[in-house]
């Protein structure tokens, strides 16, 4: 329910510049989506196109590469976990966000009583 101290909440946040903007929601979305796309992408074709673990090859160099090709592998693993959860964390905060919009638009849509 909203309150007359809601309204001027509102209209305080809006004069503040602290107010939860549309183009904020949207922004926060779509930051959101760029790294589920980032993230799917090291675990599918990037993950898929690094070599397999290394084995014993014909030279020392050769060698030092796969493994260094594993640790690299390693990596965008863990990359690709750590991007998932900032993924998740940009969802949270949109639903959050999305939320204090909506008590925004309902607290400035009250009228009080004259």
């Amino acid at each position: 329910m909203t309150s007359y101290d809601d309204h001027l909440a509102a209209v305080s946040a809006l004069r503040n510049g602290t107010a939860v903007t549309p183009e904020c929601v949207d922004d926060v979305s779509s930051a959101q989506q760029t790294l589920r796309e980032l993230a799917e992408e090291l675990r599918g074709p990037a993950a898929a196109a690094m070599p397999g673990p290394p084995t014993r090859w014909r030279s020392d160099a050769a060698t030092a590469y796969a493994e260094a090709l594993e640790e690299a592998r390693g990596s965008v693993v863990v990359i690709a976990r750590i991007m998932t959860e900032a993924e998740c964390a940009l969802g949270s905060c949109a639903v959050t966000l999305r939320a204090r919009l909506d008590d925004l638009e309902a607290a400035l849509a009250w009228r009080p009583s004259s």
